[in-house]
């Protein structure tokens, strides 16, 4: 951790009031080309944009977050659910008057409130509507084999879908290398939808099973009509009467 330390303290500056590592070095994961993340903790009401840095021929991400911001990883759940693994598995680094040994010890005891619920059930229902122009993309793809839009279709419905299924669950991800699998975990590894997610993400059943441009958006087609089906009691009438509609448009594709 020393390392790290003396790392540190080259980005070091006066508005800082503390320095943190996160990420893979900080579960202990890192592989041999893992970046290091150093999250700085500022006392200005807007944060300085992140930087990037080679430091002997190793990649530090260095980011800058803010009082106010810290304050939505605790009460808006997809920042919950993206950063609070992380924050409670951070390893201080730079921390003179144990600001952040606070906000870390108050991450070790959250809990997920009916309020973080009901943010979620919106936030999820949200995704749904907003993904139905991605669902009109993939068709037009399919249609028209038009490339643009079938890789903007998939990535857009696999990513958007996951996260819609992640923030709902209130499942606190491993990190941006695991989000995948937790949402797999979460839903059932071997679940239809788990299936359609990895094609849709074009992973197939094994190294020599090639996933194609065209299988891919099918696959998140897949995946909208199962994540309703999961989502379908959160959302409400109106949207569902539209989210119904759209399926009953992409059926013939799917």
């Amino acid at each position: 951790m020393d390392q790290f330390k003396a790392l540190a303290q080259q980005f070091l500056t006066d508005d800082m009031v503390a320095v943190t590592l996160m990420g893979s070095h900080a579960r202990g994961e890192a592989q041999h080309y893992s970046d290091i993340d150093l999250v700085c903790f500022v006392r200005s009401a807007t944060a300085p944009e992140p930087d990037t840095h080679y430091v002997d021929r190793q990649l530090v991400m260095v980011s800058y977050v803010t009082t106010e911001q810290t304050e939505a990883w605790f009460t808006e759940p997809k920042q919950v659910v993206e950063v609070m693994r992380n924050l409670q598995q951070a390893k201080p680094l730079i921390d003179p008057t144990g600001a952040f040994a606070q906000l870390q010890k108050r991450a070790q005891h959250f809990q997920w409130t009916p309020v973080h619920q009901r943010k979620a059930d919106a936030y999820a229902a949200n995704q749904m509507i907003g993904l139905i122009e991605e669902v009109h993309k993939g068709l037009n793809g399919l249609t028209q084999y038009h490339v643009g839009r079938l890789i903007n279709a998939s990535h857009g419905l696999a990513w958007g879908l996951t996260y819609a299924t992640l923030v709902q669950k209130g499942v606190l991800s491993s990190g941006d290398n695991g989000l995948l699998a937790d949402a797999q975990t979460a839903t059932g590894r071997d679940s239809e939808w788990s299936q359609a997610q990895r094609r849709a993400f074009g992973i197939g059943n094994s190294v020599t099973d090639a996933v194609s441009l065209v299988e891919q958006t099918k696959a998140s087609l897949r995946l909208y009509r199962l994540t309703y089906a999961m989502l379908q009691s959160i959302c409400k009438p109106d949207d569902r009467a539209l989210i119904e509609k759209t399926i009953s448009v992409a059926m013939p594709h799917l």
